[in-house]
């Protein structure tokens, strides 16, 4: 400890100024303070410092959305968007159930081409779909948790999609802090709560 730890404290608390003011104070009668020597008052303020960085990681992840709350944005997304390009895909364009069980590959591919560049569109103007509107949470860039870029909402939707088909893609973000899927991992995405957004 020491004045080395008095030194990190200072700059932690106000720069030269606080390294000062902390000299000053450790001048004056000792018991006023509390402590015994330079050493305890060093270890005292150490610990302090360990503690508020504690509370500082720790309130990092209380901005991510929980898992539960992103399923559920899910789901509002698939009955508003995918639901109705399903409807459109199997009856008015393949004529009905039959039709798409023979054009499979051509069916999903007019419901999921037209759902990715709508959801994107979404993503890209507002950093929300119908569903994260509705549960108050949003995509950002998780390096500032401002807006995603275009090239971010691209890669993370087309990867959403090959995650939905992998168990363990759909698994992973119930073993990380940040609630992150593999699609927000590798397009260095994350689904925030409003109210916590910087």
């Amino acid at each position: 400890y020491g004045w080395n730890t008095l030194l990190m404290a200072a700059a932690y608390y106000g720069g030269a100024g606080g390294a000062n003011k902390m000299k000053k104070n450790l001048g004056k009668d000792e018991s006023a303070h509390g402590f015994s020597s330079i050493d305890n008052y060093a270890r005292d303020v150490n610990k302090n410092i360990k503690k508020n960085n504690l509370s500082n990681k720790n309130d990092k992840f209380k901005k991510y959305a929980l898992v539960s709350t992103q399923i559920k944005a899910v789901i509002v997304d698939l009955f508003m968007l995918i639901m109705p390009l399903m409807y459109i895909s199997i009856y008015l364009l393949l004529g009905g159930r039959e039709g798409f069980a023979l054009n499979m590959l051509i069916g999903w591919s007019y419901i999921l081409i037209p759902y990715l560049i709508i959801s994107i569109a979404f993503l890209v103007l507002k950093g929300q779909t119908p569903g994260l509107k509705a549960y108050e949470i949003k995509l950002v860039n998780n390096l500032n948790y401002k807006n995603a870029s275009i090239i971010q909402v691209i890669i993370r939707q087309i990867l959403s999609i090959i995650v939905t088909a992998s168990i363990i893609g759909l698994l992973i973000p119930f073993f990380r802090k940040d609630n992150r899927g593999l699609h927000d991992f590798l397009s260095n995405t994350a689904v925030i709560l409003m109210n916590n957004k910087k």
